[in-house]
């Protein structure tokens, strides 16, 4: 599940926080959690889920995330 990392990020960007190392660090496990048709599920081993995925993607993208990325 990469929903609370999405949101903490959100909320990290949003109080203007969004440089700091722990941002990155659930960035990347964000990353790491991509299923292999570029989208995220809400368990592991789940099947793909549309709030996951739109949180997880939304994070990145405001982190700097290449919009064409593979995740």
């Amino acid at each position: 599940d990469t929903i609370l990392e999405s949101e903490y990020i959100m909320t990290k960007l949003f109080l203007g926080q969004a440089e700091e190392e722990c941002c990155h660090k659930a960035a990347n496990y964000i990353r790491q959690k991509a299923l292999p048709e570029g989208c995220w599920s809400i368990f592991p081993g789940g099947p793909a889920d549309v709030s996951a995925s739109a949180k997880a993607y939304f994070a990145l993208t405001l982190l700097g995330d290449d919009i064409q990325a593979p995740h």
